[in-house]
């Protein structure tokens, strides 16, 4: 039998998988909508795929869901109410992924600085800077709106959602590709 410590570790880890995945998805579709801004405001005739998208938010997803996780090891040392750690959890993934990002040294800094000066790092420095807010608001709803779920389930669910996540990148491959 599973101590009351490791049932609330569960939940919590399932709530962090769940909130990432959740963020990634939306985090992937404004990403997609900031590049495609890029691509209009300087008339480059760029076709955004299905295939390309999906790719998009999978691979955002999956990196959110290893955010969610560390957001739930390191929201109790977060200070303030709910509201300021997202605020806090944002500016930590600034530090640490945007930054970075923005600067090229997490891939090609060309991709960023397209199109009028800054358009490209204002619209992914938004994106890291609303990340932790948004993060926290969408685990917060799910910490209370799964409160009378079982640890375990709330485990099969997060893990099935990962598994349709993979599913629809498949899905979004094999229409790329006919």
């Amino acid at each position: 039998m599973s101590s009351p410590l490791e049932v609330v570790r569960l939940r919590l880890a399932s709530i962090g998988i769940l909130s990432g995945l959740l963020v990634g998805l939306l985090m992937g579709i404004v990403a997609r909508i900031a590049m495609r801004i890029v691509a209009l405001v300087v008339d480059q005739g760029l076709e955004f795929s299905v295939g390309g998208t999906l790719g998009i938010m999978l691979v955002v997803s999956f990196g959110s869901i290893l955010l969610g996780l560390i957001f739930v090891i390191v929201r109790k040392y977060l200070p303030g109410s709910e509201r300021l750690k997202g605020f806090a959890f944002s500016g930590l993934v600034f530090l640490f992924i945007g930054i970075p990002f923005l600067l090229g040294l997490l891939g090609p800094a060309d991709e960023v600085s397209v199109g009028p000066p800054l358009l490209g790092r204002s619209l992914f420095g938004a994106l890291f800077l609303i990340y932790g807010i948004a993060l926290e608001t969408i685990f917060g709803r799910l910490l209370s709106l799964t409160a009378r779920f079982r640890a375990r389930m709330l485990l099969v669910v997060a893990l099935l959602a990962v598994l349709s996540l993979i599913g629809l990148f498949l899905l979004g491959a094999f229409l790329a590709s006919h």
